[in-house]
């Protein structure tokens, strides 16, 4: 019975970030987002690791880095955004 319950409080806790996922990036597009998200990581990684040998990492250059990575996670819903209100669009032209 414990079992149950530490699931049922996983499904609480994952649900909703499942639901904002599927709702922002389309359904299916999971395993995109998931090498999307490994990509950043490593480059991120890389990158700390490069600074650090070099000794040029800066708070300001860091910033920018964070704005950057926030666009590239935010051109694919952008992108799911006009696929689903122009294929709509189109697909009732059409008929």
């Amino acid at each position: 019975m414990n079992l149950i319950k530490k699931f049922s409080a996983g499904f609480i806790k994952l649900g909703p970030i499942g639901t904002a996922l599927n709702f922002m990036y389309g359904v299916g597009n999971l395993i995109f987002i998931a090498m999307l998200a490994l990509v950043t990581v490593l480059d991120w990684v890389s990158g700390i690791r490069a600074s650090k040998i070099d000794g040029t990492y800066t708070s300001e250059y860091g910033k920018s880095g964070i704005y950057r990575t926030l666009v590239m996670f935010l051109l694919p819903v952008l992108g799911n955004i006009v696929d689903k209100n122009t294929i709509d669009h189109f697909y009732s032209v059409r008929n």
